[in-house]
């Protein structure tokens, strides 16, 4: 989701390094996004945000806290929120060791009421 300290809700971006995944995403969604500094972390990423020096495209789960504290709002823009699709494969259930398995029944519920 795309959001920003309250007062600091336009302008340019926080984000990061060119080639990245999320920079990626940013640029497809807003072509002509300016760009106010590259950062190497999530961590980073939020806390310049939250300090005001600009938006940032971060997931809902990594900002929930700052945004229901006050310290960031969601952005409403065209494109925004980016809905990703993530699988999860493997050989079947029954090859899965215990620690495996115990990690795809916590996304399995972690996902659920998130689907859409």
């Amino acid at each position: 989701m795309l959001v920003g300290a309250p007062g600091v809700l336009d302008g340019p971006v926080v984000t990061f390094a060119e080639g990245s995944a999320v920079r990626h995403l940013l640029e497809r969604a807003w072509p002509d996004v300016s760009v106010a500094m590259e950062l190497g972390s999530i961590e980073a990423v939020r806390a310049h945000a939250v300090a005001g020096v600009g938006p940032a495209l971060l997931s809902a789960q990594t900002v929930a806290g700052e945004v229901a504290r006050g310290e960031l709002v969601v952005i409403e823009r065209a494109g925004f929120p980016i809905v990703r699709k993530l699988v999860l494969e493997h050989r079947g259930v029954e090859r899965l060791a215990p620690a495996a398995a115990a990690l795809r029944a916590l996304a399995i519920d972690f996902a659920a009421p998130h689907a859409p």
